[in-house]
């Protein structure tokens, strides 16, 4: 599996450790602010909270896995970027030396 993924632009990486890390350390943050904020509250209002909590949580880790599974197959995705690049470049040196053999047609062969 990669050890990084991919952020924004190519030149950026974030290990994917350190993504893992975040994400639990903003779920802990978030269940030590619960158990502070529900002795307050009424036996509805715990309920609702916890239902909030578990489903971001859930949601939050639920994003992580698809992360996990991309970054297994960036490597895929990587050899396409380089082959479609080459391809450009490719197509781009292909127009160049048609835009200069028309040149050399219209310039020099029809006066030769």
């Amino acid at each position: 599996m990669s050890a990084s993924a991919v952020v924004g632009n190519r030149s950026r990486m974030i290990r994917l450790a350190l993504v893992i890390d975040l994400a639990c350390q903003k779920t802990y943050t978030d269940l030590m602010r619960l158990v502070d904020l529900l002795p307050s509250k009424t036996d509805l209002e715990k309920k609702i909270e916890l239902a909030r909590f578990f489903s971001r949580t859930r949601n939050l880790f639920i994003r992580l896995e698809a992360l996990t599974k991309w970054a297994n197959t960036s490597s895929k995705v990587d050899k396409c970027e380089k082959i479609s690049n080459f391809l450009e470049v490719q197509s781009m040196l292909l127009l160049d030396t048609a835009n200069v053999l028309n040149i050399l047609h219209h310039n020099h062969l029809i006066s030769a």
